[in-house]
């Protein structure tokens, strides 16, 4: 990875007031969080994901932050693929 500044813009984008409640949402979805991550750790997941909802949750070892996407596109995409169908 080149920097970072796409996933800086994407973050912006999504939602830059923080007023989108992440608990509200009912589709399938995939939680990705680095074991090793200090920005959004692992325990973060336990305030936005609801045990009533299709929302799968993994942690991956070892990775930090940017590398828990970053460094496993084939996963994350084969999970979106799974869960979305």
């Amino acid at each position: 990875m080149a920097n970072v500044d796409g996933y800086v813009f994407d973050n912006l984008a999504w939602d830059a007031r923080g007023t989108s409640n992440p608990r509200e949402v009912t589709a399938p979805t995939l939680l990705r969080y680095g074991e090793k991550d200090d920005d959004c750790p692992p325990a973060h997941a336990a305030m936005v994901r609801r045990p009533d909802r299709n929302a799968e949750l993994v942690i991956a070892p070892g990775d930090t932050h940017l590398d828990v996407i970053d460094g496993h596109w084939p996963e994350v995409l084969a999970g979106l693929i799974r869960i979305w169908r």
